[in-house]
């Protein structure tokens, strides 16, 4: 009895098409395991930073400026706590209902809250809370706080503005004291938070160090 052998060869279209299909895999499975390590070991300090950033929110906390005296000890220039509204953009899920709420508290329209918080987010680093208005007055601290709960994204928080007993009294020797320009970070080589105040004239740029 005779044995018959039969063979089905593969169509060579199709055997090279396997043969891409599978070198196209393997190389991608190479790829992605080279990616994959240099995450893990070479990019490690990188990302574990970056993880670090997104976890913990560091704010640099101005302080506030020395205290001038006269020859005779009194003070003649000397820094005060003043309140500020600040907006957590990340904490902002409702900004339709927020603005609305402080447009009564501050007696403005709604546009003008909107407008105002806008052009603050654009010169205020991300991460870092906007600072929407300076020098509240208690009735507008107290509206606040008594909405907190409903308020979400929305901080009160206090600083040191400078203050001068005697008004103007020597204002040519004292000078004065203004937000801090690029061009001033620029002139100066130093590390100052987004909207610090600086001495522009006067003692109060001669002693700013």
């Amino acid at each position: 009895m005779k044995k018959i052998h039969i063979t089905l060869d593969a169509h060579p279209v199709l055997e090279k098409r396997l043969s891409l299909f599978v070198n196209a895999v393997a190389f991608v499975a190479i790829l992605l395991i080279i990616r994959f390590w240099a995450i893990q070991i070479v990019y490690h300090p990188y990302y574990m930073e970056l993880a670090e950033k997104n976890r913990i929110r560091n704010l640099k906390i101005p302080a506030p400026r020395g205290t001038i005296y006269d020859r005779n000890g009194e003070i003649i220039a000397s820094s005060a706590p003043t309140f500020q509204l600040e907006i957590i953009r990340e904490e902002l899920t409702e900004p339709d209902k927020i603005f609305a709420e402080l447009a009564k508290i501050f007696g403005k329209p709604v546009e003008d809250i909107k407008k105002d918080f806008n052009e603050r987010s654009r010169v205020t680093p991300k991460f870092y809370p906007v600072v929407l208005y300076d020098n509240l007055k208690r009735t507008e601290i107290v509206s606040i706080e008594s909405l907190k709960w409903d308020l979400k994204g929305v901080k009160i928080s206090h600083k040191s503005e400078r203050s001068y007993p005697y008004k103007n009294f020597a204002s040519h020797l004292l000078g004065y004291v203004s937000q801090i320009t690029q061009k001033d970070m620029e002139k100066l080589k130093k590390n100052y938070p987004s909207g610090s105040k600086i001495g522009k004239y006067g003692l109060e740029k001669e002693l700013e160090d």
